[in-house]
């Protein structure tokens, strides 16, 4: 059987009858041999297949590839530590929010100190006047007021009825205005309610206070009240007629009780025969909590004064003419 053979001279092939042989090429005349067969490449070990993963470890292989963090390159990289300290970089950042917080508790720290603003006393204030007991207004004032013109005040409030609520203030006009002192005027029905505060430790308090006079308009009593005080009158005017003066006294709720209620009984044998007491008084609030009423008699008039106290019409007064 025929092979191929390679000229060693020229590297024309031929075909030659015996593998093993040397023969003369008929062109150049070189050798014409059977090439030698390459040997076989090294037979190379398949490396063991890996074991099966489930869809479960697929999936969290993945989750762990994807949050994994790529490196920054080179140039964006933070710069590295020097002798074992902070990087360049850090430090200010450090020392920059440290003085950020320290000046933000400064700030904080200075504001609280100050107090409220007068614009804010002001309004706390306006809400206090209409609902605060007596004791907790007393310390809206400064303590000069509060010893020598308290008593003033708080008998104002009594006699107005002011006791548990008062007429709302609405609106205020600031003038001389200086650092450590201004003055207020609000609106309190169609009248002023003046006030004159000075700033002492940080702190707003109402150095003078003026009040305008009773307005039935600005401050009535209420309709109730008005109701109760025909009640009280009635029963008021059938004991006098009556000449039941004991009953009289039981009306006077005043403490200590008034010099005349001693002379009641010679006041009545003087009066009472002659001032039998009319059917339609004339009633005039001086407060929404004090009226003063005044009865016609045949010989002349009884004029009475009356409180309200605690929602009871008291008898406070009693003079003849």
């Amino acid at each position: 059987m025929a092979v191929e053979a390679i000229c060693a001279g020229c590297g024309k092939t031929w075909k030659v009858p015996d593998a093993a042989r040397t023969y003369k090429c008929k062109q150049c005349g070189g050798k014409v041999a059977v090439a030698a067969e390459a040997p076989a490449p090294p037979t190379v070990p398949e490396p063991p297949s890996a074991p099966a993963v489930s869809i479960v470890e697929a999936r969290r292989a993945k989750t762990v590839q994807r949050s994994t963090i790529a490196p920054l390159p080179p140039e964006m990289a933070t710069p590295a530590k020097r002798d074992g300290g902070e990087s360049r970089l850090k430090k200010p950042l450090i020392v920059g929010g440290a003085a950020l917080v320290f000046a933000g508790v400064l700030t904080g720290i200075i504001i609280a100190s100050q107090g409220p603003s007068l614009e804010d006393r002001m309004d706390d204030f306006a809400l206090a006047w209409e609902s605060a007991s007596p004791d907790d207004l007393k310390g809206w004032f400064r303590p000069d007021y509060s010893e020598e013109r308290w008593s003033d005040l708080a008998k104002t409030i009594d006699r107005r009825g002011w006791e548990s609520s008062r007429p709302a203030l609405s609106g205020r006009v600031i003038a001389d205005e200086t650092s450590n002192s201004v003055s207020v005027d609000f609106k309190i029905g169609s009248g002023l309610f003046q006030t004159r505060w000075v700033k002492e430790q940080d702190q707003w308090k109402i150095a003078r206070i003026m009040i305008p006079k009773y307005k039935e308009a600005d401050d009535p009593p209420s309709a109730n009240a008005k109701q109760a005080l025909k009640a009280t009158l009635a029963t008021f005017r059938a004991t006098w007629n009556e000449e039941r003066y004991a009953d009289v006294r039981g009306m006077v709720q005043q403490v200590p009780p008034p010099t005349w209620i001693a002379r009641l009984d010679s006041l009545g044998d003087k009066y009472a025969s002659r001032l039998p007491l009319a059917d339609d008084p004339s009633i005039r609030f001086r407060t929404r909590a004090l009226a003063l009423v005044v009865f016609s008699g045949a010989d002349g008039e009884v004029t009475t004064q009356w409180k309200d106290v605690l929602g009871t019409w008291a008898l406070t007064g009693l003079r003849f003419k």
